[in-house]
């Protein structure tokens, strides 16, 4: 199983170097994984692969490392990534999820996300030094957490605009920026 999860984010990691028109200047075995060396011509940045399916950025601050920074958070966020293993999320879950994710990366926010226990896969968005966790149950349930801040306020505000465009067949009889607030009280 471990080599596995490794060698799916090797071939991410490649495929989108390869799509972007940068080099994998060399790959090397290191203490739990791969390491792979890239270059966009200019800058040199390491990623550090390991066979627990996660990966470590690595080098000075420049362009490369933002952009695989960036990409490498919004494949983990998607449930369609191929990084995540088994992930069944239910159909609405799934538009939840996808729903978020998007206007998370539209608004320049780093999406990351991953399954709990009982099928309920948490979203954490994050600007800055604020990061808002929603947790997306099964049901179509979102619960929006975290400590209140303009960010939170802001993804209220959309969700609530979102769940009403939304097929009624994604609700339960509870609205679900209702019972987020209801549970944080």
């Amino acid at each position: 199983m471990a080599g596995k999860q490794l060698q799916v984010v090797l071939s991410v990691f490649r495929t989108y170097i390869l799509q972007r028109g940068w080099s994998i200047l060399n790959e090397r075995e290191i203490q739990s994984g791969v390491q792979i060396l890239v270059t966009d011509g200019t800058t040199r940045v390491a990623i550090d692969c390991y066979t627990n399916g996660n990966a470590l950025i690595q080098g000075s601050t420049g362009a490369l490392k933002i952009d695989l920074q960036s990409w490498w958070e919004q494949q983990k966020a998607s449930p369609d990534s191929p990084l995540i293993e088994k992930v069944e999320l239910s159909a609405a879950a799934r538009t939840i999820v996808e729903a978020f994710r998007a206007f998370a990366v539209n608004q320049h926010w780093i999406p990351a996300g991953r399954m709990l226990h009982d099928d309920i896969y948490q979203l954490r968005l994050t600007s800055g030094n604020i990061t808002v966790p929603i947790k997306v149950h099964p049901n179509g349930t979102a619960l929006i957490q975290g400590n209140p801040s303009a960010m939170r306020s802001l993804i209220e505000q959309w969700w609530q605009q979102q769940s009403q465009q939304l097929p009624s067949d994604l609700w339960e009889q509870t609205h679900p920026v209702e019972q987020a607030h209801d549970e944080n009280t």
